[in-house]
């Protein structure tokens, strides 16, 4: 893996036994289960993906954006209908890997909700991945 930057976000009291951290490497590995595989999100409408994980995935849950579309983008994640990360912006042209570690090594569980938007009603073009390992 190549040299990282890491950023770490704080996160709301649901939440607190999961470290969120912005990633610039992408490091979705192929063999993780996948929770939103490889999507490709053109159009004017916002994006919007649902999954669930089980803790016999693991411990950890990797979120990869990518943003091609014409202005920056913003990322919101939820658990259980709580939001952990809320507004993360994301520039035109740029990636970011959105990290969640269960720091109880339980293995993260829960229905989760990944929601993109933008503030211009500038056109998406936008590749998600989720995977748990």
């Amino acid at each position: 893996m190549s040299d990282q930057s890491v950023a770490t976000l704080p996160v709301t009291k649901e939440a607190s036994n999961i470290k969120v951290e912005i990633i610039d490497d992408n490091i979705i590995d192929p063999m993780d289960v996948q929770l939103i595989n490889n999507v490709h999100h053109t159009g004017s409408a916002a994006y919007t993906g649902e999954f669930t994980t089980a803790p016999e995935n693991g411990v950890n849950m990797n979120v990869r954006v990518e943003n091609n579309g014409d202005s920056a983008v913003f990322i919101n994640i939820g658990r259980n209908d709580h939001i952990i990360v809320d507004g993360y912006e994301l520039s035109l042209g740029s990636q970011k890997t959105i990290s969640f570690e269960e720091m109880l090594g339980h293995g993260l569980i829960g229905d989760w909700k990944v929601y993109i938007y933008n503030k211009t009603g500038d056109k998406y073009a936008l590749n998600i991945n989720a995977r748990q390992f």
